[in-house]
């Protein structure tokens, strides 16, 4: 469920052709899932505010951020494989 809230951030990051299509018939489970389950009062509680994520994980998408993570992914390697202070 995350990753589907979040994949506006691979349109918004890297265009268009990242969009989902939500008018494709073969999708119209999926959008009724997506919809359902993101109006639940329950969840919408749990999401991050979409402006503020999208400024938060610029910095992966703009290869800027500064973390042993970031520095794994750029090396290709895990996280936990390097020794590393950022």
């Amino acid at each position: 469920m995350p990753w589907a809230f979040r994949y506006y951030i691979f349109e918004h990051y890297r265009g268009e052709e990242y969009a989902i299509p939500y008018d494709d018939p073969e999708l119209h489970a999926y959008k009724e899932w997506f919809d359902n389950i993101f109006s639940l009062e329950s969840v919408k509680r749990t999401l991050p505010d979409k402006d503020r994520y999208l400024e938060h994980i610029g910095k992966y998408a703009d290869s800027s951020a500064r973390s042993k993570v970031a520095n794994a992914v750029r090396r290709g390697v895990a996280a936990h494989d390097i020794e590393d202070d950022k």
